[in-house]
């Protein structure tokens, strides 16, 4: 009889890639807006830099939500969609926003060499970020299966945990009566 295998190979779990995505823009959101405060009080290379680590850290957070929420196989494929999520939102973004964007063939001035490149540097930052969170959410995704499977295991023979608190006093069978001290008036 002959036996045949099925590979299974990883696939994108689309609702927690987008919940990533969704977590990450939401991430670079408020931590753009703290860069620009950085901006405004005139602390601009502490505003540069935290434009460049905003996609590193939003990402990463992203991608560790949306491999938390999908299977641990596909672990880095979701965190790289989270990644690629936010660069198709940015770029959308950006076209519905630049002038001329619309017009076929039109050339767009973006701005200076500079701030292309750190563009650049923060969009590849943001893809490093997404791989670090794949990492960390497939340890965090293993451990909570792993701990999942435990409880599943105690409770199959029949053991049950519950918390209980240390009680702060002994049980009112081993209180013994004192002498009460007598009140002064």
């Amino acid at each position: 009889m002959a036996t045949m295998t099925i590979e299974r190979r990883p696939f994108v779990h689309w609702g927690a890639s987008v919940t990533g995505a969704f977590f990450a823009v939401a991430i670079a959101t408020v931590l753009g807006l703290f860069g620009a405060a950085f901006g405004r009080a005139g602390a601009t290379v502490l505003s540069g830099v935290w434009q460049i680590l905003t996609p590193l850290v939003a990402v990463c957070a992203g991608a560790v939500i949306a491999v938390s929420l999908s299977e641990r196989r596909g672990a880095y494929l979701n965190g790289l969609m989270v990644w690629a999520l936010g660069v198709a939102y940015a770029g959308a973004l950006f076209a519905a926003s630049a002038p001329g964007a619309r017009v076929a063939g039109e050339r767009m001035v973006v701005g200076s060499g500079t701030t292309l490149a750190l563009a650049g540097l923060a969009t590849i930052l943001g893809l490093v970020g997404s791989l670090i969170g794949s990492a960390i959410g497939s340890s965090l995704e293993g451990r909570i299966a792993r701990r999942a499977e435990e409880m599943a295991a105690t409770e199959e023979r029949g053991y049950h945990p519950t918390f209980t608190a240390e009680p702060t006093s002994p049980p009112p069978s081993e209180v013994r009566p004192t002498e009460r001290p007598e009140l002064r008036h």
